[in-house]
């Protein structure tokens, strides 16, 4: 209690210090509720985990922002690709304090101010699994003297994207996504820095990854494993798929999603026909969910951003995916491929969703891809 009571109090000094410096753009609210020490001390912890979104009155509204601006890094030159271009965190909180009752943490005005990398990496599901060894460097060659920023773009593709196969393996029952994905806002996939990996992203199923690997005619394996705070931006699709689970509340470290004949009893599902080119059909929808803290999959896959601030600057992202042994860390493929967006336009410097791409064969999805590898059982 002692802890927190000294935690608290330096939460108001340094907002104190920080209702003397004006931000032009976002003039003080002078009708503002001024949260005090006492305030801040009662907002509940998941309601700032929560981004202050469902706060009962603008006086608990003030007292978790005050939170969250607390707990926003400082600008880090030396890590300047890992926040957002407009990235300020004072900006941010005068944004915030101008609005009344919920102001919401992604609201137009003020989230752009705040964007920031998420950088937790998990991709070691167990203890005793060997490190995983990335066949490429990080390392980029340089641009000649005098090239474009497209021309180095082009050099970048014939260089060093592409993709290897070393092993394939038949009749793979299921996947595990060993670092999860996110459902990016627009100003997330319009900002030239804070994705990592906009080339991963924008290759995933990303609100319904488990109809992707599970669900037919386009899923043909039977089960697909994923870490429980990847359900974070999917809750109302997974939902859709068990509702005898709380998806706002996980307890456990993973969510199996799998195929069950029996879980929807006259669900269908619009898929495209195989045996009709161009057409459609309806099918019965098969994919569940059940909490697990195990582990059941023999291999799974993960991805990393490549490059840095002076690559992003030039509108350049690269990304790379590797498909993974989970018992001996042997990585049996893997695919590299960069993406060019430099609009330079006064409001938006790039749109990861409409970037140039290497070549039509490095857009193809990421299920597609493990399915090159990963031969599914249900293969037809």
């Amino acid at each position: 209690m002692k802890i927190k009571t000294v935690w608290v109090s330096t939460i108001a000094l340094a907002l104190a210090a920080c209702q003397t410096t004006s931000t032009p753009q976002y003039p003080p609210n002078p009708n503002r509720p001024k949260p005090t020490a006492q305030d801040i001390a009662q907002v509940p912890d998941a309601l700032v985990e929560d981004r202050c979104e469902s706060s009962r009155n603008n006086l608990q509204y003030q007292a978790c922002i005050a939170i969250l601006y607390l707990r926003m890094p400082v600008l880090d030159q030396n890590r300047r690709d890992h926040f957002g271009e407009k990235y300020d965190r004072e900006t941010w909180y005068a944004c915030m304090q101008s609005g009344g009752d919920h102001r919401y943490f992604r609201n137009p005005d003020c989230d752009v101010y705040g964007l920031r990398r998420w950088d937790e990496k998990i991709s070691k599901p167990y203890i005793d699994m060997p490190e995983i060894k990335w066949p490429k460097s990080t390392v980029l060659p340089p641009p000649s003297w005098g090239m474009s920023n497209y021309d180095y773009f082009r050099m970048l593709c014939e260089k060093e994207a592409g993709e290897v196969i070393y092993r394939t393996t038949e009749n793979v029952e299921g996947v595990f996504q060993m670092r999860p994905t996110f459902y990016p806002t627009d100003r997330e996939y319009s900002d030239r820095y804070v994705l990592e990996d906009p080339y991963s992203i924008t290759r995933e199923s990303l609100s319904v990854p488990w109809e992707a690997f599970l669900q037919p005619n386009l899923g043909e394996y039977n089960f697909l494993l994923i870490w429980s705070a990847a359900i974070k931006d999917k809750v109302l699709s997974a939902k859709k798929v068990n509702e005898q689970i709380d998806f706002t509340n996980l307890t456990s470290t993973y969510v199996l999603f799998y195929r069950d004949e029996n879980a929807h009893p006259g669900k269908m599902y619009n898929t495209f026909d195989p045996t009709r080119k161009g057409a459609w059909t309806n099918v019965p929808y098969l994919v569940t969910a059940m909490l697990t803290n195990q582990i059941n999959a023999k291999f799974g896959y993960t991805w990393r951003g490549i490059g840095d601030a002076k690559l992003r600057e030039k509108g350049i992202a690269g990304g790379e995916q590797i498909v993974v042994d989970l018992r001996t860390g042997e990585v049996l493929a893997w695919r590299r491929s960069f993406m060019y967006s430099d609009l330079r336009s006064s409001e938006v410097s790039s749109w990861w969703m409409g970037a140039v791409h290497c070549n039509k064969e490095m857009t193809m999805p990421t299920a597609w891809f493990l399915k090159k590898v990963l031969k599914p059982i249900n293969k037809k």
